[in-house]
């Protein structure tokens, strides 16, 4: 298998991972998961041109806006809405981008969401426009970073996180940090932390291969950051460093308990057979499968499980009107 070749398999490895990665994935192949619940159908209008301003009550809604701040002397990007207007107690929305997407990630969900509520989305360090701190970003160290940005734009809590991939992650540990801070949360497609390294072995004997499979799908995936720029191979080697450790060594918090969604993609990444030691399609099928029955039980009070029959890994971009919808529900 060439350079080429190895680089496509293992960006749809990671895909099925949901890790920093996702934004390499240009190679898939519709997979339906058969949704245990019924994915909402809404059909709104969902502006994706220029920022919305909206009218309601005679108060005039903030223009989402950008701008780039300094934080522990590095200047970091954030996204903006409705912060003036906000009301004490008003929860704001505070995105987590997957690994190496910039906060443009969200451009399909934020001018609407800014329709109905406070937010605000950022470039975290090494990302986008803003300049990496040169420190390994494990999940305490995003975190910590994170409230401190918070903080300097003067966002106090209530928070509604919403986190994609990696991002889904990352507000796990956030909202483990400072549950009372937290009053919702939506996972889109995210990278399941709770899978541990027996559970893994245990997928791939379920299609006759082993531990070795396994090794041979990191090596894969391991190789395919080599290329990458330092920020981003410092960020994928701390998720797959995670995903190798067992459970108790990655220090993953217990939720908070307020209501969380859990929404999946319909559509797997392809990862073509012949690429790696053994049935990549049966593969595909039993990650999926155990995705969908370990994320559910990440859903708690009033929230929901969603699966976007049509969308693959970036929901938001692709189905963004359900996104949008499972946010508004989390804020009233």
């Amino acid at each position: 298998m060439g350079e080429g070749e190895a680089t496509v398999v293992a960006s749809a490895a990671l895909a099925l991972y949901r890790d920093p990665w996702a934004p390499l994935h240009a190679h898939r192949e519709s997979m339906t998961i058969s949704p245990p619940a019924v994915a909402i159908t809404l059909g709104l209008a969902v502006s994706v041109s220029r920022p919305v301003i909206s009218q309601s009550a005679g108060t005039t809604r903030d223009t989402v806006g950008t701008r780039t701040v300094e934080l522990d002397g590095f200047p970091v990007r954030v996204r903006t809405a409705n912060l003036r207007q906000r009301t004490p107690g008003q929860p704001v929305i505070v995105f987590e981008s997957g690994g190496a997407s910039p906060l443009e990630t969200w451009n399909r969900v934020l001018p609407e969401v800014a329709n109905f509520a406070a937010l605000v989305a950022y470039d975290r360090a090494g990302t986008g426009q803003s300049a990496w701190d040169s420190l390994p970003p494990t999940p305490e160290h995003v975190v910590a970073r994170l409230r401190r940005l918070l903080a300097k734009l003067d966002i106090a809590p209530p928070y509604v996180l919403v986190g994609h991939s990696w991002g889904g992650a990352l507000i796990r540990y956030f909202a483990g940090a400072v549950p009372s801070d937290v009053v919702g949360m939506l996972y889109i497609d995210p990278t399941d932390v709770t899978l541990s390294p027996s559970d893994e072995v245990a997928i791939f004997e379920s299609i006759g291969a082993g531990a070795a499979a396994r090794d041979a799908f990191y090596g894969l995936m391991e190789r395919a950051m080599a290329n990458a720029t330092a920020p981003l191979r410092a960020e994928g080697a701390v998720v797959v460093s995670i995903l190798k450790q067992d459970l108790p060594a990655r220090k993953l918090p217990e939720q908070p308990n307020v209501s969380a969604t859990v929404m999946l993609a319909g559509r797997a990444p392809f990862l073509p057979q012949g690429a790696l030691p053994f049935d990549t399609k049966k593969y595909v099928a039993a990650m999926q499968q155990d995705r969908a029955a370990r994320l559910r039980t990440w859903v708690r009070g009033q929230g929901e499980f969603i699966v976007a029959p049509n969308a693959g890994h970036f929901v938001h971009a692709e189905a963004p009107e359900l996104v949008i919808e499972a946010i508004r529900r989390l804020v009233r």
